[in-house]
């Protein structure tokens, strides 16, 4: 073989071995991308079997607490109040530029099952106290982005802790 023969061979090899380290990388690229799309799909499909539970789940207690709103009286008072304390949970109207009355239910679980996910992690009781607040913070929201204004939530309130005193969860008779 003479030697413009063995460059070419050489070349060849080494072309040859660029190209096989290339298409190995392009096939380890391919199969991260894949492991992480599947990751993601399997993450997605997590949380929607969470949420799919977490109604499933609770759909009575949900049943429970409608009915309990819809025998309050009925319609929601529009009036105005005076100004709310800030010594119990003001209702967040509005995150950024949107307005938390357009929030799907769907939306509101996501937004409750983050907080009780804060709760879960918390560091410490004084971070978890706070993220329990938080946690009351959006069911008075969503309370609130339903159209009942703090005295119909006062009242619903009320009806809730007759209730659970009727089936003696307050610990008293009275």
């Amino acid at each position: 073989m003479d030697k413009k023969t063995l460059i070419d061979k050489v070349k060849e090899c080494e072309a040859f071995e660029t190209e096989n380290r290339m298409g190995k990388i392009y096939e380890a690229r391919a199969k991260a991308k894949a492991i992480q799309e599947a990751e993601r799909k399997s993450f997605e499909e997590y949380n929607r079997g969470f949420i799919d539970g977490f109604q499933d789940g609770y759909g009575s207690a949900v049943d429970a607490l409608e009915d309990t709103l819809r025998n309050c009286d009925g319609e929601v008072e529009a009036e105005k109040s005076e100004a709310p304390s800030n010594d119990l949970p003001l209702p967040v109207v509005r995150v950024g530029n949107r307005e938390m009355k357009r929030c799907s239910t769907v939306d509101w679980l996501a937004k409750v099952i983050e907080e009780v996910s804060e709760v879960g992690t918390a560091k410490n009781e004084p971070c978890m106290v706070e993220e329990i607040a938080d946690f009351i913070t959006v069911g008075i929201s969503w309370l609130n982005a339903l159209g009942y204004n703090e005295q119909a939530r006062a009242k619903i309130f009320r009806a809730v802790n007759a209730k659970n005193r009727a089936r003696g969860y307050l610990g008293d008779k009275s």
